[in-house]
């Protein structure tokens, strides 16, 4: 995101949004805001009811989603939800988390397993499935972000693992409301930021088994509601390259059989690793 002069945002008008239900106020400068894509800059110079009256009413943007816009659009990057934490385990009570997980294993019930001997001194040969989920981990590597900085979120700012007592679930899908809103007006560099960084957790998660309904609520939001298929591209690979795990969730079960495009997707990402 190119830099404006700070004396032209200073002398700009502020412009006022009305935001969710509960329609709270939330103001930008004007010039900051119109230079986050060509739409908004439109709607603040253009000849619209919102461009004279510098306010806008944004009633399907929910305010965390809306704060996240702001910070953006302030600093270049935002603060992802933080974890809800529950009880611990008996076994969480006593040990510190596991590193981050290594490359899946095969789905035994379609691929079955190879087992490396013990005396081979080459490298052992990756299965189809294990490289699948290296394909999965470089997907969004080529991302070129300039001046964009990590936010801090799960893991940019934390060497550990998540713990099984920490729901995701609302830090999975604020990312993914960020990159539909972000995608549905243009704002491009908000649109790479958001899916880097929820493609970034997805690679680091540790997916325990108290978890697994977290990342069904991510599958569910984008198969239940029109998403831009880039989302769907991350969240269908991570959900095959996963599907062993996922399998032991009814929710996941019933997603699979409403969402004949989610069926459809998830088998051909199965067919390409036989």
């Amino acid at each position: 995101m190119n830099s404006i002069p700070a004396e032209i945002i200073a002398s700009s008008s502020p412009f006022r949004f009305l935001v969710g239900p509960n329609q709270r106020e939330f103001i930008i400068y004007s010039a900051l805001f119109a230079h986050q894509s060509p739409v908004f800059e439109k709607l603040v110079n253009g000849n619209f009811s919102e461009s004279t009256e510098k306010c806008v009413q944004w009633k399907s943007v929910d305010e965390d989603t809306f704060i996240c816009f702001w910070q953006y659009t302030h600093t270049g990057r935002y603060t992802a939800a933080s974890p809800v934490i529950g009880l611990k385990s008996e076994s969480e009570a006593t040990c510190e988390p596991p590193p981050p997980s290594p490359p899946s294993p095969t789905f035994a019930a379609f691929f079955g397993t190879t087992a490396a001997k013990k005396d081979e001194t080459p490298p052992k040969e990756l299965t189809k499935r294990e490289i699948q989920w290296n394909e999965f981990r470089k997907q969004r590597a080529s991302v070129n972000f300039g001046a964009f900085r990590s936010t801090g979120g799960l893991f940019g700012s934390r060497v550990r693992s998540n713990y099984a007592h920490e729901d995701y679930t609302n830090h999975f899908l604020l990312h993914a409301r960020i990159y539909v809103f972000a995608e549905c007006y243009g704002i491009t560099g908000l649109m790479d930021l958001s899916l880097n960084e929820l493609h970034g957790t997805l690679v680091r998660f540790t997916l325990y088994k108290e978890r697994i309904n977290d990342v069904v609520a991510l599958i569910r939001y984008c198969y239940e509601n029109l998403v831009p298929e880039p989302l769907r591209e991350v969240v269908a690979l991570y959900s095959a390259c996963k599907l062993e795990k996922l399998w032991l969730s009814e929710e996941f079960h019933a997603l699979v059989e409403a969402y004949g495009e989610l069926s459809k997707t998830l088998f051909g990402l199965i067919v390409n690793v036989l």
